[in-house]
């Protein structure tokens, strides 16, 4: 399976599951690119936003219902196999909403919905940022972790600044709409020394399921917000990962990718030791 709007690092058509992944603002599918090493037995495909990677030059969202709602109708095709959706920061909020709107299709619902590094959807947004002048919106962007290299290149952080404020207005556009809540298991990740998303609105995503919650909090001696990782390890018996350290949120390398001039326009980490399982920002 390959398109403009999906990415499969590594294809496993015979896999008993396969793991939808959105990446956070600014990222793109190259943040999963090695997951697929850290959960066999999961099929990982990686979403592709459009303004970034293959799809740089086009115009990205920058509201967040006409964007689910297009990824929603890619995906729908594909919900004939098991699935499960993740998504971290930004993510996680566009996936729970094409959880609700695939249900609202008519599709098969997801084994598993995985939340990271995100409140829940009833809490109130953040203050909007997407506007700011550049100095600000890129002191926002330090603020939340992103890559001092990336910070320091005047010219690549010019060129992103586009598709950066257009996925700030994706999340600020965002409109929490209360509903029956999903009949699909939630497991929520987070640091508990993440500045900017508190455990309490990470608990809150509990009443977004009739089905199991589980909270995952990482304990680090320092959490990055714009940071995930897969940890290997077998899936568990439902065929999703398992919430009980399979998956781990803490501190990775990365640099804004040097080719994203030409190529791709996302960042891409830096291969990291499989002894610590690390893994893109």
């Amino acid at each position: 399976m390959a398109s403009r709007w999906l990415h499969v690092p590594q294809p496993a058509p015979e896999a008993a599951v396969q793991l939808f992944c959105v990446p956070y603002a600014g990222g793109g599918s190259t943040v999963y690119q090695q997951w697929p090493a850290g959960l066999p037995g999961i099929e990982v495909t990686a979403v592709r936003l459009p303004g970034r990677e293959s799809s740089f030059g086009e115009p990205a969202h920058r509201e967040i219902r006409p964007l689910v709602r297009e990824l929603a109708a890619r995906l729908l095709p594909l919900t004939g196999r098991p699935y499960a959706l993740f998504g971290h920061s930004m993510g996680a909020r566009i996936v729970f909403e094409v959880c609700h709107e695939l249900a609202r299709l008519g599709a098969p619902p997801p084994r598993h919905l995985f939340a990271s590094a995100c409140p829940a959807p009833s809490c109130p947004p953040h203050l909007p940022a997407s506007h700011l002048p550049d100095a600000e919106f890129v002191a926002q962007l330090a603020d939340i972790g992103a890559p001092a290299d990336f910070l320091a290149d005047d010219e690549l952080v010019q060129l992103l600044l586009p598709v950066l404020r257009a996925d700030f207005a994706v999340v600020e556009s965002y409109r929490y709409e209360r509903r029956a809540p999903l009949d699909v298991p939630i497991t929520v990740f987070g640091g508990d020394r993440d500045r900017h998303v508190v455990p309490a609105s990470l608990r809150d995503w509990a009443s977004e399921t009739r089905a199991r919650f589980r909270l995952r909090l990482v304990d680090e001696l320092r959490y990055e917000h714009l940071e995930v990782r897969a940890r290997p390890g077998p899936p568990s018996r439902s065929g999703v990962p398992s919430a009980t350290g399979r998956w781990r949120c803490s501190t990775s390398t990365a640099t804004p990718s040097r080719t994203a001039r030409s190529a791709s326009c996302t960042w891409a980490a830096r291969p990291s030791p499989a002894a610590t399982g690390a893994a893109p920002r």
